[in-house]
């Protein structure tokens, strides 16, 4: 008797993924499914300014698609898998990924504003000088310095408010022993200042947000100390004394702003400026200045640069170190991040788009500057909200999803910054005019 012939089976002998991957593997298939849709649709509904028009942009979400969407369903089914679906998927995931790569050919705004270089002769002399007393820089003097525990000036003088002098007046007078004592034991930091001031330009060759950085709370104190003691000479009678104490700290103030790097830097120094300004009101109101010491204030204020100036440099230094910063997370120079050469991991990461990260950072300062320069502060407010909004609420993943997380930590607030600016301005001019 004929033996049977064992009946066909449907499976195949060999499988493209053996069953006990298909959950799994059906389950990572869904999971790059929903993130390639996450793409498709931001690259849809909120494209970059600078994306393609939307019937492209509909081709391109429906290329992204479509191979992640025919390996899941695929996936789903009893029959065996065949290699077209996995191609088609290899496909779409490689065309994801050329478009996140995508970068901008070039730069728009590269750096180069003379004052923010500090290119000029004993430049590195002189930053070496404004580091006397500074964080993370070894053999800094700024340990060597001790601050109170609490704020000793708990009142302070208005420019704008001469009913406030009686109250500073009294306190100052009620403390002169105080005062003479810390002003002595200050000496140092004194000289520090004295030098600075004295200094026909100061550099700032920051390279970036870990490099050391100039210490400000020695300066407060000369500042707020200088301000209380030279009142003190003034009410002695002896007030073109009291302008050789207020002089060099708002010296050296207008110079460390003048080639600030950094936002902090010249926020610093404008507020040492104010409080400057506002001894000198204070004098003057109080005391009878010569004529020549008149002319010594008059020279000492002048500005630099004209305010505009120091204004677009206020929003702009920020982008400057930025652009560095930036060059050096991606491990090459900034002229070669500029020319779009050079290589790192992250530079290579789909996520980052370097130029594009430093392109919304570059049309922010620039819009803010010419703003401020104006002084639109209401343009400033708003244009900064816009930009800060745009980075919070934008769909995600986006593309560039690593530029916008670092511009959104990176970036400082400057909602402020412009109304303090023009403000020692408005002190300076209001000065000048009484000279």
């Amino acid at each position: 008797m004929p033996v049977a012939s064992p009946t066909p089976s449907s499976e195949p002998k060999t499988r493209l993924v053996p069953r006990v991957l298909r959950l799994p593997r059906a389950i990572l298939l869904f999971a790059v499914l929903l993130l390639v849709v996450a793409f498709a649709g931001t690259h849809l509904f909120a494209p970059n300014a600078d994306a393609e028009a939307w019937p492209i942009r509909l081709l391109f979400a429906v290329a992204f698609i479509t191979g992640p969407a025919m390996a899941f369903s695929c996936a789903l089914r009893k029959r065996p898998q065949t290699w077209p679906p996995y191609a088609t998927l290899a496909l779409s995931l490689g065309l994801l990924v050329v478009w996140l790569r995508q970068d901008d050919p070039v730069l728009r705004h590269p750096p180069g504003s003379a004052a923010l270089r500090s290119d000029f002769p004993n430049a590195a002399a002189t930053y070496a000088l404004t580091l006397r007393y500074s964080r993370n820089t070894p053999g800094s003097l700024d340990g060597t310095v001790k601050y109170p525990s609490k704020a000793f000036f708990k009142i302070s003088p208005l420019f704008d408010k001469p009913e406030k002098d009686r109250e500073w007046i009294a306190f100052v007078t009620e403390n002169r022993t105080h005062i003479e004592a810390r002003w002595d034991e200050l000496a140092p930091v004194r000289v520090w200042v004295e030098e600075m001031a004295a200094a026909p330009e100061l550099a700032d060759l920051t390279q970036g947000f870990a490099y050391p950085m100039i210490a400000f709370p020695p300066l407060r104190e000369v500042s707020q100390y200088a301000n209380a003691r030279a009142l003190l000479h003034a009410l002695d009678g002896r007030p073109d004394e009291a302008l050789g104490i207020i002089l060099p700290v708002f010296t050296a103030a207008q110079k460390l702003e003048f080639h600030g790097r950094t936002a902090t830097r010249r926020m610093v120094t404008i507020v040492l400026q104010k409080n400057a300004l506002t001894a000198l009101r204070i004098v003057l109101d109080h005391s009878e200045v010569s004529p020549a010491a008149r002319a010594r204030i008059a020279a000492a204020l002048a500005p630099i640069v004209p305010a505009e100036e120091n204004a677009r440099l206020l929003f702009l230094c920020e982008y400057e170190t930025s652009t560095i910063a930036f060059g050096k997370l991606l491990e090459i120079s900034p002229v070669e991040a500029a020319e779009g050469v050079g290589f790192s991991l992250l530079r290579y990461s789909p996520l980052y788009n370097h130029n594009a990260t430093m392109n919304l950072a570059g049309d922010l300062a620039n819009d803010l500057a010419a703003l401020a320069a104006r002084r639109d502060l209401d343009g400033v407010k708003t244009r900064q909200r816009d930009f800060f909004n745009g980075l919070e609420t934008g769909a995600w993943p986006r593309k560039n999803q690593i530029g916008a997380n670092l511009l959104n930590v990176i970036i400082p607030s400057f909602e402020k910054v412009g109304g303090n600016f023009w403000e020692a301005q408005d002190y300076r001019t209001a000065l000048l005019k009484r000279l």
